[in-house]
């Protein structure tokens, strides 16, 4: 009777125990997945990860700014060249045409000669463009500028984004890349400010003068920011296994295929977006600014909603 006593005993304590045991493990596994703050996050970055990151920011905000220069510009432009403002949108819908060309450009750049220097190159290319677009002495030079102008921004977001997420902590991406994204509602918000400082009194080509600044910003790339870690890891793997950028290319759709179809997905998405968005949020605020009801809103509504 007592052995029994004692068995029973032992199996209660050994379920205690491994209840125990359970909760432990369950408190350990939870304070693993706990998300940190967002200020834990923020403080969290080294001096080399803030720098990347205010490069990255800037690099989209004064690209998103050197785009919102002409939205602000169209009714004085119409004026100059004699032409409708509707005519002069067909430069802001050239520039997010050439824009997905821009992304694939500079994103096959940038897997083969590292994030860094086609981001450079990339800045100053959209820069230069901006300054041009001041000299445009009619819609059809301003049309090519700005196409070129669209390569360039199409290839932006994605080299500064590479550059900055790839030396970030993992943990710290989900909240950074959302603080980056904002950095093209303060390039609206910089153009706006230039806008009305300027515009009126100096004219619109003075706004694409001042608006190629960003070039300086590749003198604060060049010296203290440096090539993603993530990129020379897997280029010193390249060379000592003896793969090609090709042969690297076709590995990874083969591998990842359905993440890249995903991820074109949402790429299209993004691109028709802007077909609703900029059509009708930021050309309607010039309109009702300028009384420009000769841009035929709700005909370019309807046909930006159909596209997107």
């Amino acid at each position: 009777m007592e052995e029994i006593n004692q068995s029973s005993q032992n199996v209660s304590q050994n379920k205690a125990a491994t209840v125990l045991e359970i909760s432990n493990t369950r408190v350990i596994n939870n304070e693993k997945n706990q998300i940190p703050s967002p200020w834990k996050l923020l403080t969290s970055l080294n001096k080399q990860q803030q720098i990347t990151f205010v490069a990255a920011f800037l690099g989209w905000t004064l690209d998103a700014f050197d785009f919102f220069t002409l939205v602000f510009s169209v009714p004085y432009i119409a004026e100059e060249f004699h032409l409708e403002p509707s005519d002069i949108t067909a430069s802001i819908t050239i520039t997010l045409f050439f824009r997905p060309l821009g992304a694939a450009i500079f994103g096959l750049l940038a897997d083969r000669y590292g994030r860094r220097i086609p981001l450079m190159a990339d800045i100053i290319l959209y820069s230069v463009m901006e300054l041009a677009s001041g000299f445009a002495p009619n819609l059809l030079v301003l049309n090519i500028i700005r196409a070129i102008f669209g390569i360039a921004m199409g290839g932006e977001w994605g080299l500064g984004t590479a550059l900055a997420m790839e030396i970030l902590p993992p943990e710290s991406r989900g909240l950074f890349s959302g603080i980056l994204q904002q950095g093209y509602a303060t390039g609206f918000l910089l153009a706006s400010l230039l806008n009305y400082a300027v515009i009126d009194r100096i004219g619109w080509r003075a706004m694409f003068w001042i608006g190629s600044f960003p070039a300086i910003l590749v003198i604060f790339i060049r010296f203290f920011v440096k090539e993603s870690p993530v990129w020379e890891a897997h280029r010193k793997v390249e060379k000592s296994i003896g793969k090609t950028f090709l042969n690297s290319t076709k590995l990874a759709l083969k591998l990842h295929w359905k993440r890249f179809i995903y991820c074109v997905k949402g790429e299209i998405y993004v691109r028709d977006y802007p077909f609703l968005e900029y059509r009708f949020h930021y050309l309607y605020s010039i309109s009702v600014e300028h009384n420009l009801f000769a841009l035929k809103l709700k005909k370019l509504i309807s046909i930006s909603i159909i596209c997107s």
